[in-house]
């Protein structure tokens, strides 16, 4: 499924930025839910800094947690960014739905990723958020 998709650049930044922002906070280890979700779509290197991102390690009393927060994509803004000798960059606005206890919040974020084409394939090589 997702080597198919590798193809268009574009589909790999969405599939991408959606796998990032889309999680369950109280199961186990969201950033392993991270991880596995933007594996397909990026490099090795891009794969192990997101592995690394505090962010993404929430303790039992982080608020997320305990407010049983799950969060997802509603819509991808994606567009192209400058151009890049040896790749592509996309702006994407990335709208939420956050769901707690609580009820239901939208929001946004904007993130930059860059992708180089190796093999053939499109794959996310740097990522950047901008809010």
């Amino acid at each position: 499924m997702a080597g198919t998709g590798r193809a268009d650049p574009a589909v790999v930044a969405g599939a991408y930025a959606t796998g990032l922002y889309t999680v369950e906070w109280t199961a186990p280890l969201p950033a392993a839910q991270k991880v596995a979700a933007t594996r397909p779509w990026a490099t090795p290197a891009a794969t192990a800094k997101l592995a690394h991102g505090e962010n993404y390690q929430p303790g039992r009393t982080d608020p997320r947690v305990a407010a049983g927060q799950r969060d997802t994509v509603e819509r991808l803004d994606i567009e192209p960014g400058d151009p890049e000798p040896n790749g592509v960059t996309y702006v994407i606005t990335v709208h939420l739905t956050t769901t707690t206890a609580a009820g239901q919040t939208t929001g946004q974020a904007v993130l930059v990723l860059h992708l180089s084409r190796t093999d053939g394939q499109w794959l996310v090589d740097d990522t950047r958020l901008l809010t």
